[in-house]
């Protein structure tokens, strides 16, 4: 699971104002997760990290219009939500095969990371697979939930559907991907 994201209420607000310094503080606290849920939606790293970039440039255009009472992160991941749905709307794309490893080479040159034992190493390659091949609605909820630690609440913000359909989405999630393991 992915650090959870908090940013200072000042930094924010500086931020709001203008103050670049601040922004580029909140690009360097959340570009990973946003990223890391990102590519685990499109599966293509060039696409991951250009949506990540149009995610932020939004994030930066709209920053003004964000209601502090609210959680930052969730309001973050709303938008790289509606980057993605946008994107696969347009490109039409189908998910393919699961990268894992991409952007952790340095662990597999070299002495092996101690997690990264054969059968941890398989037992990760079947999950990955079956999250990609789980509903692309499902998934999102999934990631969210199990990889960037969100609440049942702040997928419901985030993605902007009810609370019980998060957790129908979860539950279906789960039973897809046991049904591919």
């Amino acid at each position: 699971m992915a650090k959870k994201i908090h940013i200072e209420p000042e930094i924010i607000e500086a931020a709001q104002y203008g103050d670049v310094r601040s922004f580029e503080l909140i690009l360097f606290e959340c570009e990973r997760s946003v990223y890391s849920f990102i590519f685990r939606m499109v599966q293509n790293t060039a696409d991951a990290a250009d949506l990540t970039q149009e995610t932020f440039l939004k994030a930066y255009q709209y920053l003004s219009s964000y209601d502090t009472q609210k959680t930052f992160s969730t309001w973050l991941f709303a938008i790289g939500h509606h980057v993605v749905v946008d994107w696969l709307r347009k490109e039409k794309r189908q998910k393919t095969e699961p990268l894992i490893f991409q952007g952790n080479e340095e662990h597999l040159s070299g002495d092996p990371h101690p997690l990264l034992t054969s059968a941890h190493v398989e037992r990760q390659l079947d999950l990955e697979q079956a999250i990609t091949r789980i509903k692309p609605v499902y998934r999102e909820v999934v990631l969210l939930y199990y990889w960037e630690g969100y609440t049942y609440q702040e997928i419901s913000e985030t993605l902007e559907i009810p609370l019980n359909t998060v957790r129908t989405y979860l539950r279906r999630g789960r039973k897809q991907i046991k049904s591919f393991l």
